[in-house]
């Protein structure tokens, strides 16, 4: 799984969607892609998500709770996590690309999506 941590104020944020929106097409039936908005209302989100056609679910956590549990208050950031549960790594250097997203996915899950 590969989760991204957003919210709809941070530019990184929205310029890095459409690649996770890719990335989950690409990568269908290998891996899921999962977003995960905070500090945003559930209507912020979802308007964000429309614009940027985001079709992986997005689940709103305007509490803060998964960043305060993994201690990083990072946006963006984004989480890749094995078929076992285990977080694999936190990527929190920026927006990222389709290269960077199939590379960082490559070099932590083990597969090889295409860019």
């Amino acid at each position: 799984m590969v989760i991204n941590v957003w919210a709809s104020w941070c530019p990184p944020c929205q310029k890095e969607l459409p690649a996770f929106q890719r990335l989950s097409e690409r990568a269908a039936g290998q891996l899921q892609v999962l977003g995960v908005n905070s500090r945003d209302t559930r209507s912020a989100a979802q308007s964000i998500g429309e614009d940027f056609g985001i079709r992986f679910p997005i689940l709103v956590d305007q509490g803060e709770a998964l960043q305060r549990e993994l201690e990083r208050m990072f946006f963006p950031m984004t989480i890749f996590v094995d078929a076992d549960g285990r977080i694999r790594h936190i990527d929190a250097s920026g927006a990222l690309d389709d290269a960077q997203l199939s590379k960082l996915v490559r070099q932590h899950l083990g597969l090889a999506v295409p860019a």
